[in-house]
């Protein structure tokens, strides 16, 4: 999977597979994108939440596009694991983006520092 637009087009993203996992093709993302910037998204003063994040797809389009920061929820370890080693691969600053390995309902309860600009949220199929 590639990013489409900004800093990090055209890099290749690591997914996973398995139960549950079904990453945001490109023309999707572009969509949601382009429906998010007409809308009035500055994306150089986002702060991003990528809920059920798994390969963190959409989180890594926001920060190719210029987001200030993207918080990662994904409970499972290997791709909460695979979301940090595509940052890395991509040179992407620690402070620039934070990976939470819990589950969302525990993390959502809790009110944020700092509010967020744009949530992501794509909930995946049952997963076992």
């Amino acid at each position: 999977m590639r990013i489409i637009a900004g800093e990090y087009r055209g890099r290749q993203l690591k997914t996973t597979t398995g139960p549950g996992y079904r990453p945001a093709m490109g023309k999707v993302r572009g969509a949601i994108f382009s429906m998010l910037e007409a809308r009035g998204v500055y994306w150089p003063e986002a702060r991003v939440l990528d809920v059920f994040a798994g390969s963190g797809s959409l989180g890594f389009e926001a920060l190719s596009r210029g987001a200030r920061e993207v918080h990662y929820i994904e409970s499972l370890p290997r791709a909460a694991a695979l979301i940090r080693e595509n940052a890395e691969k991509l040179g992407i600053e620690p402070s620039r983006y934070r990976v939470l390995a819990e589950e969302a309902g525990k993390v959502l309860n809790k009110a944020p520092i700092e509010p967020f600009d744009v949530v992501l949220l794509t909930r995946p199929t049952a997963r076992t």
